[in-house]
């Protein structure tokens, strides 16, 4: 079993945010996103998603409708991990594994759920940028 060191720690309500590396591995990255709705390990590309999601969602919010509403934030093996930010609620969005044309496995987090995860992610970014 592979053990992990917590690089990031954020959390809001039900909502957890964990960026940690493989010990054995250190230039592999994960991401955890933790909820009663969801439990998802993904490998990420580098330090800067989590900045760069909260950036995202940022214009997401200011710009309103915008023509890419899809975020990936990492990988699952192999799989695309996105957030889909919905056109019909603001705060609606999905977390979507592997998204093709014959179908989709996704998580809808929705009102209190949106913004406790949104808070985590900001926890999780103030704690990356303290240490």
């Amino acid at each position: 079993m592979s053990e992990f060191g917590l690089i990031a720690y954020g959390r809001s309500g039900n909502w957890e945010l964990m960026v940690d590396k493989l010990l054995e591995e250190p230039e592999t990255l994960g991401l955890q996103i933790e909820s009663s709705l969801i439990a998802l390990q993904l490998e990420i590309s580098n330090l800067n998603l989590l900045k760069d999601w909260q950036n995202y969602w940022n214009n997401i919010e200011s710009e309103g409708r915008v023509e890419n509403r899809s975020f990936q934030i990492g990988r699952l093996e192999k799989l695309p991990v996105i957030i889909n930010y919905d056109t019909e609620y603001s705060d609606r969005l999905f977390i979507v594994v592997n998204e093709t044309a014959n179908g989709r496995l996704g998580v809808t987090v929705a009102g209190e759920d949106y913004h406790q995860l949104r808070n985590a992610l900001l926890e999780a970014i103030s704690d990356l940028e303290a240490s």
